[in-house]
């Protein structure tokens, strides 16, 4: 299928979540492919994706979700953040609406359990919550690429999106921006504020999830 073939969202989505839960996944498959269009119509339809969880994936299992979810880093679909033809204010946005994605869909569907320590009785859905920010590959850019003007304002973003999510009260949630902020945690300052401000507004919390967020603000995640 050459690149530049209309491909509707409803088609796109269909065949990222459409799928029986297998072992492997079906994106694992010697035959499986990923709709090709373009980057810009990519990004667009992640942004519709994540800032709708709830009622587009509400007919689909958690794992059905998360061989969805997992797909698009499978197919580096992500890579599309980092694609300068795209214009950057439409990924900013992408980057933002996973606030949305957090707080609709693992928000509701991850229970407490943590995943750094293989706690029992976790939906499939905590594993791709747990690493999402681990695997989203626009880990400190302005590091990386200092001379793309690009890389302040994507940095700024992804930090101010994990910020956001750990206002969360889902400890699946929290636990995975921490996870994010602590690979984060080598090439800036930032991370260690927004974790001591996490930490100021949740003196309660379970002592193991204390502990991991401690750590993570020195950048000792795995």
């Amino acid at each position: 299928m050459p690149t530049n073939t209309p491909v509707s969202f409803e088609r796109w989505f269909s065949q990222i979540f459409d799928h029986p839960v297998q072992d492997p996944p079906w994106y694992q498959a010697l035959d499986a492919h990923f709709p090709r269009i373009s980057a810009g119509t990519r990004i667009a339809y992640l942004t519709r994706l994540f800032e709708t969880p709830g009622s587009l994936l509400a007919a689909y299992s958690d794992a059905q979700v998360d061989q969805g979810l997992s797909c698009l880093f499978a197919f580096d679909v992500m890579f599309d953040l980092k694609e300068r033809i795209v214009p950057l204010d439409l990924r900013l946005r992408c980057i933002r609406s996973m606030t949305t994605l957090f707080r609709g869909c693992f928000e509701q569907r991850c229970p407490p359990v943590l995943s750094h320590l293989d706690e029992p009785d976790a939906s499939p859905l905590n594993s791709v919550c747990y690493m999402w920010w681990d695997s989203l590959p626009l880990i400190a850019q302005r590091q990386f690429h200092p001379r793309r003007s690009s890389s302040g304002a994507l940095d700024e973003a992804v930090l101010q999106t994990m910020r956001e999510i750990l206002q969360s009260s889902s400890a699946a949630c929290q636990e995975g921006a921490l996870h994010g902020l602590g690979h984060w945690a080598p090439y800036c300052s930032e991370p260690a504020e927004i974790i001591d401000e996490f930490l100021g507004r949740n003196r309660h919390i379970r002592k193991e999830l204390h502990q991991y967020a401690l750590r993570a603000r020195i950048g000792c995640v795995q």
